[in-house]
Order: structure tokens, then sequence, then C-alpha cells
């Protein structure tokens, strides 16, 4: 899902509050507006140290979700085991750590002969999709 970079001064009001309450006195890196499902989303991104985060927001500035990245050896075991077996030898690039209301899943993805994997488990370990963008 491409989407459009926008200028968080000229996006609506409410999703500018949002996004500045979200990424509490951070630099805000990014914006982009995205259209999924029909429906249109902005998504911010800033650090915070090393440490990536991203929130999705809908037009009325609710949040739908938020993302940080994380490392391997940080996730909850049933996670870690479920991605070490999912991608085998290869070298775990990007994990994120995603919450969606109460549910917080976890997108692993690494790189396989040029192509990236993609993968998301849920807390409890139980692989939820795979995607291989070529």
């Amino acid at each position: 899902m491409a989407g459009k970079r926008v200028a968080l001064k000229d996006v609506a009001q409410a999703v500018s509050a949002t996004i500045l309450k979200e990424a509490a006195g951070h630099k805000v890196l990014k914006v982009e507006a995205k259209t999924k499902g029909g429906q249109s989303v902005y998504e911010a991104e800033w650090l915070v140290g090393d440490v990536e985060f991203e929130v999705k927001v809908a037009p009325d500035g609710r949040v739908l979700a938020r993302e940080r990245s994380v490392t391997l050896d940080r996730v909850p075991t049933a996670v870690r085991k479920a991605i070490r077996k999912e991608a085998g030898d290869y070298e775990v690039k990007e994990v994120e750590e995603i919450t969606a209301g109460n549910v917080v899943t976890y997108e692993a993805e690494w790189v396989v002969d040029g192509d990236e994997v993609e993968i998301t488990v849920a807390a409890d370990g139980n692989l939820l999709a795979t995607d291989e963008d070529d």
C-alpha cells in the first residue's frame, strides 16, 4: 500500500493533534496519506533514540494502530520461536510490535534470494500471515 507523503501542517487538525500527542515532543520524520480498504489512513514516523515508532491515524483523529521496532530478543519467547522457525538460518532484518486496540502482533522480515519475506505472528506464537514481495 503505497502512500503519498504529506506535510504535517497539511493534514486535518484532528490528525495532526493525534500525531503530535503520540510523538510526545519527538520530531515527526514522515507523514503519509494512504488508502486501505477504501479508508483513508495517515501514517507518521519518529525516532526515540534508535527505536522507530509509527502511528496509524484515521481522518477523525482516532489511533488505529501503534508500531515500534523491537529486537528479536525482546519479543515473547513463543513469538521468537515462531519467527526463528519460519526464518530458519536467514538473518531477521526487522521486527515490529504492532498494537491495534487490545491486540498485539509482531511482524518480522528477512530476505531470501533477493525477495523480502514478512510474517505476522500473534503474541502467543501462532503464525497469522506470510507475505513475499518479489
